[in-house]
């Protein structure tokens, strides 16, 4: 019978470049043209009012947001999110909450051990041991919610 293990997991220490964009469409420039010279493909959509149609339906308010083409598919960063480029020239958003727990300038910085769980069927594991994407329900240019 098989019997499901965790491991834990300390991660090296590593440096990466990293910029923490505003949510400006100017700066989404800025990191769209850095995320294109590494060949990377990235888009910007401004963010949207909550509005109503003719019909009458409600269509929330959405952030502004820059869809980041990964290794493991397209990732939305938002306003004040890190984008990171990884140790093997990789890049990925990741929440400012992440970032500052294991970047050694902050203050409350802990050599962190970071446990992951390894599914058996060969999931990778992101490099801040914590999956970054947004839920597909909360994504509004994905899932519209409509109320009427």
């Amino acid at each position: 019978m098989f019997e499901f293990q965790t491991q834990t997991y300390r991660k090296k220490p590593v440096e990466v470049e990293a910029t923490q964009w505003d949510g400006t469409g100017l700066d989404a420039i800025e990191v769209i043209k850095w995320l294109s010279r590494h060949g990377v493909g990235a888009n910007y959509i401004g963010a949207q009012p909550e509005s109503v149609t003719p019909e009458g339906f409600k269509i929330p308010a959405c952030p502004a947001r820059i869809y980041i083409n990964t290794l493991e598919g397209t990732m939305a960063a938002t306003g004040e999110d890190f984008i990171i480029k990884g140790v093997n020239g990789e890049f990925y958003p990741c929440k400012p909450d992440i970032i500052t727990a294991f970047d050694e300038h902050n203050p409350d910085y802990i050599d962190a051990v970071v446990l992951n769980t390894v599914a058996m069927a060969g999931n990778a594991v992101p490099h801040w041991g914590i999956p970054y994407s947004p839920e597909p329900a909360n994504d509004c240019w994905t899932w519209p919610v409509i109320e009427r």
